[in-house]
């Protein structure tokens, strides 16, 4: 039986994460609904550091978490963290705030 759209979200994520919990590092997770789009700073054992949410989901939108999540990171003096995409793919507002992150790292 074929797996849905979602089963397979979910093997991806599982992949993903347990290669980054091996990492020891702390992560940044990325969810998007269909509406908003919204990302976490959790440490190395998943407490919650920091969160940056959007409630319109576009390109600007996504660029302006990235930008926020950032600013926590170096908040909490964080340099090195892990990118947890949730499975989704690297592309498109995904890749938006991926790219806000590096570009607003130091």
């Amino acid at each position: 039986m074929a797996q849905s759209k979602n089963e397979n979200r979910r093997a991806r994520t599982r992949k993903i994460r347990a290669v980054i919990k091996k990492s020891g590092l702390a992560r940044i997770l990325i969810f998007r609904s269909n509406r908003a789009i919204s990302a976490q700073l959790l440490d190395a054992s998943g407490r919650i550091l920091g969160a940056a949410r959007a409630i319109k989901k576009g390109r600007k939108s996504a660029t302006e978490v990235g930008e926020k999540i950032a600013k926590i990171a170096i908040k909490k003096k964080i340099s090195k963290f892990a990118f947890d995409r949730n499975g989704y793919k690297f592309h498109g507002i995904v890749r938006e705030v991926a790219e806000a992150l590096k570009k607003n790292e130091k």
